[in-house]
C-alpha cells in the first residue's frame, strides 16, 4: 500500500510480464549478487547445515515434507550411507 500511494494495484498479467521480460535473462546474477551481499554482510558460514523443522517441498503432494525430528532420527543413518558411498566411488576411482 505504501509503495503504490494509492494508485490502484497491477494485475498477475502484469507482474508476470514483467518476469518473464525482464528478469528470466538477469535472475541468476540477481540471486548470486544476493546471496553474496547476505554473507558479506551477516558472515554467514556456509560449512554448517542447520535444521530447523522448515517443511521442504519438492512436489505438491501432502507427504513429501520433512520434518526436523524425523532429519534428527535417520541422521547417521544416512551418513553412514553416504560415507560407505563415497568410500565405494573412490575405491572404483583409486583401485
Amino acid at each position: 500500500m505504501y509503495l503504490l500511494d494509492g494508485m490502484k494495484a497491477p494485475s498477475f498479467a502484469v507482474l508476470g510480464n514483467f518476469i518473464r521480460n525482464e528478469l528470466t535473462d538477469s535472475i541468476e546474477q540477481i540471486f548470486t549478487d544476493i546471496n553474496a551481499y547476505i554473507f558479506a554482510k551477516d558472515h554467514v558460514d556456509l560449512q554448517h547445515t542447520y535444521i530447523d523443522g522448515t517443511k521442504i517441498e519438492a512436489d505438491a503432494n501432502r507427504y513429501t515434507w520433512v520434518w526436523k525430528k524425523s532429519c534428527i532420527k535417520n541422521r547417521q543413518k544416512v551418513f553412514d550411507k553416504i560415507s560407505c558411498l563415497i568410500d565405494s566411488m573412490n575405491q572404483k576411482v583409486l583401485g
